[in-house]
């Protein structure tokens, strides 16, 4: 059976998927104008995705192998707005497996980066520092 951990301000929920409402549509409010709501596997090894919460700001980082077989990482996107953190977990004999998912808000012309860098290779989120006086504003495109 699939679970899901619902993260509800900072108290996680844990339920059985069936017991979830079905996706809605999210409140206009939500998504910034202009802007697309981008789900991003994480790595459950990743630890620092712990620490990322909705109405924090993350970089995307892909890292990609060459043929050559050298490493190279990049920054694709940056001060992204995390919508949403969902971890869902199934159980796959002999052991549980646990895939992280996070939404993030992304400028409609960044949406195909985005979705490139997923497809080429790995990608991470890198928790940004929280502004003390307001947080970063989202990025708006001319």
């Amino acid at each position: 059976m699939n679970h899901r951990l619902l993260i509800f301000g900072v108290v996680p929920f844990l339920c059985p998927v069936s017991l979830t409402a079905p996706a809605k549509e999210p409140p206009p409010a939500v998504i910034p104008p202009n802007h697309r709501a981008v789900a991003v596997k994480i790595d459950p090894a990743d630890q620092k995705a712990d620490f990322i919460l909705p109405g924090g700001n993350v970089d995307v980082i892909q890292t990609q192998l060459l043929d050559s077989g050298k490493t190279v990482s990049k920054v694709v996107l940056e001060s992204l707005l995390v919508l949403a953190v969902d971890v869902q977990t199934e159980r796959k004999e002999p052991k549980k497996a646990a895939i992280r998912v996070i939404t993030v808000a992304v400028h409609a012309d960044d949406a195909a980066r985005l979705a490139a860098a997923m497809k080429q290779g790995t990608v991470s989120l890198l928790l940004r520092k929280p502004e003390k006086e307001s947080k970063p504003p989202v990025k708006e495109k001319p």
